[in-house]
């Protein structure tokens, strides 16, 4: 049920795997280049949020579906030219690779976040898991 769900490895429940559906930005890209190197999953969806790497491949930010709206709207579509890590949030809440869908859970409803990075050992980028992987597991409500 969904106990048991919740206490599914949350490596297992993230749709986007990065270097497979889910690419990495690096520092110093710009937000044009990022979205145009975006994928989508075999499904059709894409992920919200593009997760941003330094030179060593460990994260250091996140930008979202809802960053790229807010600054569309307030500088307009020159500010497509500026580098991810200007507009970027950096040292984004994120899950070690050993925790479970439960503590995605809890992270999503304390911090009304949608999307959260799961990383190794080391703060590399394994994938994101989104609000949407927990509603497909049926442990929260869409």
């Amino acid at each position: 049920g969904s106990l048991g769900r919740q206490l599914t490895p949350v490596v297992q429940a993230m749709r986007f795997r990065a270097g497979e559906n889910l690419p990495l930005v690096h520092v110093g890209e710009t937000i044009e280049h990022a979205l145009r190197n975006e994928v989508r999953s075999p499904g059709g969806r894409r992920a919200g949020a593009l997760l941003v790497v330094d030179a060593a491949g460990r994260l250091e930010g996140i930008f979202t579906d809802g960053d790229l709206r807010r600054l569309l709207i307030s500088r307009g579509k020159d500010a497509l030219q500026e580098r991810i890590e200007s507009v970027m949030t950096r040292q984004p809440r994120c899950l070690a690779a050993d925790s479970l869908v439960r503590d995605a859970v809890r992270m999503m409803r304390e911090f009304r976040i949608d999307e959260i990075p799961v990383v190794d050992a080391r703060g590399a980028p394994l994938g994101l898991i989104d609000v949407q992987d927990l509603v497909a597991l049926k442990v929260i409500e869409g």
